[in-house]
């Protein structure tokens, strides 16, 4: 996958959050990956890209942002965002 579609990826992150449900034996997945900033851009994957991915017994899906702003401001909403997923789900 990494290969493929790189570590910033729709699919890397649908990964991840399953397997750390498979891993840790837990009822909830999440993952994380993006571009925090303020280098490792290009122009396909700019500062600000994240995606979220969430995985339970019922679903797995990956969520895609793209904050456009700083390294400190992107790695709060991508927390807010993470949290966010969580709440929506065991509701």
């Amino acid at each position: 996958l990494l290969n493929k579609f790189g570590a910033v990826s729709h699919e890397v992150a649908l990964k991840m959050a399953k397997n750390i449900r498979v891993i840790f034996s837990s009822d909830i997945g999440v993952s994380v990956t993006g571009i925090a900033g303020p280098g490792g851009w290009t122009d396909d994957k700019p500062v600000g890209l994240v995606y979220v991915g969430y995985s339970d017994s019922q679903a797995v899906n990956a969520y895609k942002f793209n904050f456009h702003s700083n390294r400190h401001t992107n790695k709060i909403r991508t927390s807010q965002s993470v949290f966010s997923q969580i709440l929506k789900k065991i509701k």
